[in-house]
């Protein structure tokens, strides 16, 4: 009677052993790759030319780039980007400004996936001591993800 239940154990441990071999080897799913799949991997960039402004009795002023592309490169066109003047902390802050005297403005995207903005930068009158603001600029669209970058401005006072 014992030698049918060791039987019946070591059967039932090699098919086990079998079947879990068998499932290793099975193909039925591929390994996604890490940028995603190309309807939804958008990648936003910005950057800030110059990046350093000095605040004297004129604004320094500031080229932000964004762009706006799929993961493979190709630019995404006509898509309103906000463009926001915010400190690390993420509060919008007093220092400069776009176009119009806005601190917070909105561009559509050209054919090229690309938007510039002009950013003002502070006077010293209004800004005395070295700062870091950021550039954060964002796109949101019903059913997608939240897309945002920010590029930092280092501003720094001139006393005459």
């Amino acid at each position: 009677m014992r030698n049918k239940i060791t039987k019946y154990i070591l059967i039932s441990f090699c098919f086990s052993l079998l079947l879990v071999f068998l499932s290793c080897k099975r193909k039925g799913v591929e390994e996604p790759l890490p940028t995603g799949p190309s309807t939804t991997a958008k990648i936003l960039t910005v950057t800030a030319n110059p990046n350093t402004l000095l605040a004297g009795n004129t604004r320094d002023v500031s080229i932000i780039t964004a762009t706006l592309k799929y993961y493979d490169g190709t630019p995404i066109p006509d898509k309103k980007l906000f463009f926001e003047v915010r400190n690390a902390l993420r509060i919008k802050v007093p220092f400069g400004y776009f176009a119009g005297n806005k601190r917070t403005i909105s561009r559509y995207t050209d054919k090229n996936g690309k938007v510039q903005v002009k950013y003002y930068g502070p006077l010293v009158s209004e800004c005395n001591l070295h700062e870091t603001i950021y550039i954060w600029v964002y796109v949101a669209e019903k059913g997608e993800e939240f897309i945002y970058d920010y590029v930092p401005i280092y501003i720094i006072p001139i006393h005459y």
